[in-house]
């Protein structure tokens, strides 16, 4: 996906012993997880996460040359890292929204905070992965659109803060609109400062990197929600006036807040990875323990709104 990553590395044995590596956890930890086996069946949302992490990885590895894992490692460590604070910033927000709690979780808190790490850690890196594995199989190998004429980027940031403010006041009614608020926020940002940017895609005639990553979003919001399914240690919704028609736990119309979600993911990961590039090692300092603090902050904030107990 992100065609900034063209340094390729001759890793074709290690892809393939990584992609079995992830298959070979899969295929474990469903089976242990289905005889009601510990730590699987707890946590076997991360677990089936990261196996697919890596299975995908390897195969992207195996047919491009690249990929975000075996050619861009620190990269990879940092998304991961990014994904926890960027996750934690909608888990803020469902504290107003009260679209989803957890439960099955284990009452020891280190072990508890433990989970919330390794589980957030898989959000951003999962959606890009799938984006690259789409765009490696040659998906929408073409989607062009009438080029995007200039416009203010202050109509798409107040649209933005449009979308994140009328959740928070009217969340009843107007709570879908956080998936793709950071979209509408950010992406004026990302094309004035040179990041990547799906806005410059657009104006430049293209729409395929943004179609990529609303299919990956799809896929994902599947595999979210079937792996969440068999999971211990699980999420269960409650959205307003859509509490029927399930597929797993998601209501079948909340799967198409997936789509913008993946963009969104995209997005503010292009604005957090040139902030980060960007800075020296004093701000970056500062950037990684105002990420900490606000992790900590939110998982104690789950522990004591989001989290159902017994």
């Amino acid at each position: 996906m992100d065609k900034t990553l063209k340094r390729p590395f001759p890793r074709a044995e290690l892809a393939q012993a990584v992609m079995l590596i992830g298959l070979g956890v899969l295929l474990v930890s469903f089976v242990f997880a289905r005889m009601n086996r510990d730590p699987f069946t707890t946590w076997f949302y991360s677990f089936a996460w990261w196996s697919y992490i890596l299975i995908v990885d390897g195969w992207v590895y195996r047919h491009r040359g690249e990929s975000l894992l075996l050619g861009y490692p620190r990269r990879f460590v940092f998304l991961s890292l990014w994904s926890v604070v960027f996750w934690c910033g909608f888990e803020l927000l469902n504290f107003r929204l009260q679209n989803w709690h957890y439960v099955g979780l284990p009452p020891g808190t280190g072990l508890r905070w433990t989970g919330y790490f390794l589980a957030f850690a898989t959000v951003v890196p999962g959606i890009l992965e799938t984006a690259d594995l789409l765009d490696t199989a040659g998906f929408l190998k073409s989607v062009s659109v009438t080029p995007l004429m200039r416009s203010a980027r202050w109509i798409s940031a107040a649209i933005g803060l449009a979308l994140l403010a009328l959740p928070l006041l009217w969340p009843t009614l107007f709570f879908p609109l956080v998936w793709g608020a950071p979209i509408f926020l950010l992406e004026p940002v990302n094309e004035l400062v040179g990041a990547p940017s799906l806005l410059s895609d657009w104006r430049s005639g293209s729409l395929r990197r943004f179609a990529l990553l609303a299919m990956a979003g799809f896929l994902c919001g599947l595999l979210w929600e079937f792996w969440n399914h068999f999971a211990g240690a699980h999420w269960v919704y409650t959205v307003p006036g859509l509490d029927r028609w399930k597929i797993f736990e998601m209501p079948v119309i909340g799967y198409l807040g997936f789509l913008p979600f993946a963009v969104s993911v995209y997005t503010v990961s292009a604005t957090a990875n040139i902030l980060w590039e960007r800075s020296n090692g004093a701000v970056r300092t500062l950037l990684v323990l105002a990420g900490l603090g606000f992790s900590l902050f939110v998982f104690a904030g789950l522990d004591r709104w989001t989290v159902l107990v017994g």
